[in-house]
C-alpha cells in the first residue's frame, strides 16, 4: 500500500476543465479525481476449437469441409472404403465405413 506516497502537482498544471488528471508513479495510476478505476475491458473469448478430420487425423485448415455422420473431413480424404473413389455427392454408411453407392448395395 503507498499510502506514505505523496503526489503534488503544480496547481496550474490541473486540467480542471476536461475532468480528471492522471499522475503516474511507480507503474501505478493515480487519478486527480476521487472516482474509482474502471475495471479491465473482458478479454476475447476462445477461438472455437478446429475441426479434426476423420479419414487423416490432421486439423482441417481448409476453407470447406465435409461433414458425414458428426464427424468432419477433408474433401480429399472423404472416399469410398471399398474402392477409394472420392464421395463428392452422395455417400452410404454401413458399420462406420463410408461407401459410394455401387460398392454399398453390393
Amino acid at each position: 500500500m503507498l499510502n506514505d506516497v505523496k503526489v503534488e502537482a503544480d496547481p496550474g498544471s490541473l486540467d480542471l476543465l476536461n475532468g480528471p488528471v492522471c499522475f503516474c508513479l511507480l507503474k501505478r495510476c493515480f487519478s486527480s479525481s476521487s472516482s474509482s478505476s474502471s475495471p479491465p475491458p473482458p478479454s476475447p473469448p476462445p477461438p472455437p476449437p478446429q475441426a479434426v478430420c476423420e479419414g487423416c487425423s490432421r486439423i482441417i485448415s481448409d476453407r470447406f469441409l465435409m461433414r458425414v455422420n458428426d464427424a468432419s473431413w477433408h474433401e480429399g480424404c472423404l472416399q469410398c472404403a471399398a474402392c477409394q473413389q472420392p464421395l463428392t455427392a452422395t455417400c452410404y454408411s454401413r458399420d462406420t465405413r463410408l461407401y459410394c453407392r455401387a460398392d454399398y448395395q453390393q
